[in-house]
């Protein structure tokens, strides 16, 4: 088995991609009697993340492919699922398999992320090889590495990089970014869940217009965002359940928190709104008040804390005491995970479940739905 990538079908305008088909090439030489197969998956979804300069500072994505024609992108997960199917799968000789989870334009996706992340008039802006190549020289790039990336890019843009793909093409996996894919695939929704989280430390002296609005993007914005985009095929069904994960600290506010306290306990109050507008559709929402449970949201990597400091305010004192508690909260993400589904095949959830570290399974409390 040997993991290769979309352009390994060619050695002329793949740019970086080009080992790829140098590899391939040297391996077929083995011996007939050792069978390979030839992974190649395409586009990965998180090279979007990439453009997050852009989108901030722009609210654009600016490279040089893209327009209305669809495009193959693929999650690590269907990759990890093809590579499971090809290992107990006998052959004999060598072949190649490519690996995708999507075909959707460039176009259709900046809409999608940016409903999804609180910019909603975010567009992808197709710009020129040169300027591309400009852009990237002047952040200080290696000018083979930019310009191989130039080159990949244009080749995509042609369409000559994914020549090879359409001629075999895939079946395609699971791992969708539009709803409408999903319900394509799994034929309705039953389930939305929002748990977006995002904590910024700092008082509210402290903390800044920029890093207050990151944290209520993250938590509200996006909530709001995703419910939007859910509802109309929810009420179509006139069944589903939302599940909002809230915290307990959107009930009590804490000193330094100010900005997750206020955008948590939104999430409280749009649950409860939303629940008696949702009621008459036969759509269910519960806000879930986890406590601490054993997760990274504490760590150095993920623990953000306010740029501007003032003394008094013991910010210091108190992040280190959070990063403390950095894989040694009490709660067990396994049985928090147990409870939600388990609420989720409720025939009457609460709209309220607060959750400590002690989690009470409440399916004996109501009765289920019936299968």
């Amino acid at each position: 088995m040997h993991l290769s990538s979309i352009g390994a079908h060619t050695d002329k305008g793949n740019g970086l991609l080009a080992f790829h088909y140098n590899v391939e090439n040297i391996l077929q030489t083995l011996p007939s009697d050792v069978s390979i197969t030839f992974m190649r998956p395409i586009g990965f979804y998180y090279n979007l993340l990439g453009f997050i300069n852009t989108i901030k500072t722009q609210g654009v994505i600016a490279t040089n492919y893209g327009g209305d024609s669809k495009k193959p992108w693929v999650s690590p997960i269907d990759i990890a699922a093809a590579v499971a199917e090809e290992l107990v799968t006998p052959f004999e000789g060598s072949k190649v398999r490519y690996v995708a989870s999507d075909e959707i334009s460039c176009n259709e996706l900046a809409s999608l992320l940016g409903t999804a992340i609180g910019k909603p008039d975010l567009k992808w802006v197709v710009i020129q090889d040169e300027q591309l190549l400009k852009g990237m020289l002047s952040a200080g790039m290696n000018p083979k590495v930019a310009a191989g990336l130039v080159e990949i890019n244009a080749s995509t843009n042609t369409g000559d990089l994914y020549e090879d793909y359409f001629r075999n093409k895939p079946t395609l996996g699971k791992v969708k970014l539009a709803i409408e894919k999903g319900i394509e695939t799994f034929g309705q929704i039953d389930v939305v869940l929002n748990n977006a989280g995002y904590y910024s430390l700092g008082s509210v002296e402290e903390i800044s217009d920029e890093e207050f609005r990151k944290t209520s993007n993250v938590n509200l914005f996006s909530m709001a965002n995703v419910i939007r985009q859910a509802m109309p095929y929810l009420r179509k069904q006139q069944s589903g359940h939302i599940i909002n994960i809230s915290s307990n600290m959107g009930y009590i506010g804490y000193t330094n928190t100010g900005s997750y306290n206020a955008s948590k306990f939104a999430v409280i109050g749009l649950s409860e709104a939303l629940a008696q507008e949702a009621k008459p559709f036969g759509i269910h929402v519960t806000v879930v008040a986890p406590g601490m449970f054993r997760t990274n949201f504490m760590s150095n990597t993920t623990l953000a804390v306010a740029q501007n400091r003032i003394a008094g305010y013991g910010l210091e004192e108190h992040k280190k005491m959070l990063q403390s508690f950095d894989g040694n909260q009490p709660g067990d993400p396994k049985k928090l995970a147990k409870v939600l589904f388990d609420i989720s095949n409720l025939a009457e959830p609460p709209l309220h479940l607060p959750l400590e570290q002690t989690v009470i399974n409440p399916s004996s409390t109501s009765e289920k739905k019936k299968p």
